[in-house]
């Protein structure tokens, strides 16, 4: 593949990437508006259990079916890369038809059980369908980016969540007067009729391009031996993704009956796991996103620098990935703890989100710096050191969480977090700086932009709110309060020398994507059909 191609891609898949997170974050908004704390929890337990299910119907078949059937289509074997697609299809097929036939028949014993709230089954059986088509999905989306036309997945990705949006703000204003039963109902039904509309388009948009498939049909495959390098290369990616949804889904499943257990009551303690999981965090992970699809866009540079032995190259890079990581977060930091009241009232009127957002703001940099620094160790051929600190991370939440959610409540759990995050974020960092020759530089890295933020904060609050008219709306003032956070942050680091102009031409550099005429072409068509 050619660099132009390699950057093309990332772009359309990073803003397809920004844009479903940000129509996801407007979803959430409004379904906690709709619904209240203690909805989005019960939401929020539904969702655990179709993570899991989703995992087994169709993990490791997207990088199966990316990368062999890439491989063979780079060797003009088209037999092999088709049969391997539809060998693919329909061992997704049954997967999936079994994830949902067991989701469906066992969404009482689940909800009874498991959630301990029978109000989730209706919710389970409406999402049980959508396991077949989300299988099938991900083998077409394999095989776009195999041939190298992500603009397919990524319209396919924008697409599900507009229908999604569409269907579920319809049922929600039919069935949010019969209860929480129905309004969550409401909420997942959007997601089933979402993965449908999903791979019908994937599918259509496939039989218009599988002409790749049809080169040297004559030559004589040996299937087993297909199958084989399937299994090989799909297993190993799908037992990992059990582990670790299994585990995400027990922690999920307990917090939870853990906060009842210590509020005294179901709906206290549903209401805090929903203000919580459903609110907060997502809060606090949507700035993540600039960041992952920077790292991401970085990921194939290092294993170029890497396999031509270019060390200098790949340091330099890690260097300045790491400290755009550490600038970013601190600032984000600063921006929660200074407006985390303002947001929680904008967002979802709710003071106790502010607050709970102001106790969990500075977990930032350790969630992002996580997020980037295992997807540099993915570059670095260092996949399974991100899978031991992952699963023994979540092994240690969910004793934590038996042991002192309660009989501390949430204060328990924050506390949790902090000991979870500060793990697997100094545990990464530790592998990196192992494994690489770069050194953590205090003074540019930390000290510089944490006096930038407290001093912009400082002088936002001493300052610049004067400068904002009282009368404008609450949106508008957040707007413009966080801009001259920003701006301010930004122009003291840059007078502190922590920003450099060659770093902002780094950056600006990366983030550019020389597109061809017939790339620019099938981006603005790709906008039509949207």
């Amino acid at each position: 593949m050619k660099k132009e191609n390699l950057i093309y891609s990332t772009l359309i898949l990073t803003i397809a990437s920004i844009f479903t997170r940000i129509i996801g974050m407007v979803f959430r908004v409004y379904l906690s508006n709709q619904i209240g704390a203690v909805g989005m929890g019960l939401y929020q337990m539904i969702i655990s259990v179709y993570s899991f299910a989703s995992t087994f119907a169709c993990s490791g078949i997207v990088v199966a079916v990316s990368s062999l059937v890439s491989a063979h289509l780079a060797r003009n074997e088209g037999k092999c890369a088709k049969y391997i697609l539809h060998f693919c299809v329909t061992l997704s097929g049954v997967l999936g038809i079994t994830a949902g036939s067991v989701l469906y028949f066992c969404s009482d014993v689940t909800s009874s059980v498991l959630l301990k709230d029978m109000n989730a089954a209706f919710s389970l059986k409406i999402l049980a369908p959508s396991m077949v088509f989300m299988s099938l999905s991900s083998c077409y989306r394999g095989y776009f980016l195999a041939i190298s036309k992500v603009s397919k997945p990524a319209v396919a990705m924008i697409v599900e969540q507009l229908v999604r949006m569409f269907v579920i703000t319809s049922f929600m204003g039919i069935w949010i007067s019969k209860g929480i039963k129905y309004s969550c109902a409401a909420a997942v039904i959007g997601m089933t009729i979402g993965e449908i509309i999903c791979a019908l388009y994937l599918y259509i948009a496939y039989v218009r391009s599988s002409a790749p498939l049809k080169q040297n049909q004559n030559m004589e495959i040996h299937k087993m031996s297909l199958v084989k390098s399937i299994l090989k290369m799909a297993v190993p990616v799908a037992v990992s993704s059990y582990l670790q949804s299994l585990l995400r889904m027990i922690e999920n499943i307990l917090l939870p009956n853990s906060l009842k257990k210590y509020a005294g009551n179901a709906e206290s303690g549903m209401g805090i796991y929903g203000s919580l999981k459903g609110m907060v965090m997502p809060l606090l992970m949507f700035p993540s996103v600039f960041l992952s699809s920077l790292s991401v866009s970085l990921v194939p540079e290092i294993s170029r620098s890497i396999s031509v032995n270019n060390i200098k190259r790949v340091n330099h890079t890690l260097n300045r990935v790491i400290k755009i990581t550490l600038v970013v977060s601190i600032l984000i930091v600063a921006v929660f703890i200074t407006f985390s009241h303002e947001i929680g009232i904008a967002l979802y009127n709710s003071a106790e989100v502010g607050r709970m957002l102001a106790m969990l703001s500075p977990l930032c940099p350790f969630m992002y710096l996580e997020i980037v620094v295992s997807g540099i160790l993915r570059g670095l051929n260092e996949q399974f050191s991100s899978l031991k600190y992952n699963t023994v991370d979540s092994v240690m939440r969910i004793i934590l969480i038996f042991l002192i959610v309660p009989y501390r409540g949430l204060y328990g759990f924050i506390v949790i977090m902090y000991l979870s995050n500060m793990y697997t974020s100094l545990s990464s960092i530790a592998r990196l700086l192992k494994v690489t020759t770069i050194s953590f530089r205090m003074m540019e890295w930390l000290l510089k932009p944490c006096f930038g933020a407290l001093l912009s904060a400082l002088l936002f609050k001493g300052v610049f709110r004067f400068l904002i008219p009282s009368g404008l709306h609450i949106w508008l003032n957040l707007i413009f309060s966080i801009l001259f956070l920003c701006a301010g942050y930004f122009l003291l680091l840059i007078l502190m020398k922590c920003i450099t102009k060659s770093e902002m031409k780094w950056i600006s550099e990366k983030m550019k994507a020389p597109l061809h005429k017939k790339q620019a072409k099938d981006v603005t068509m790709s906008s039509f059909l949207i």
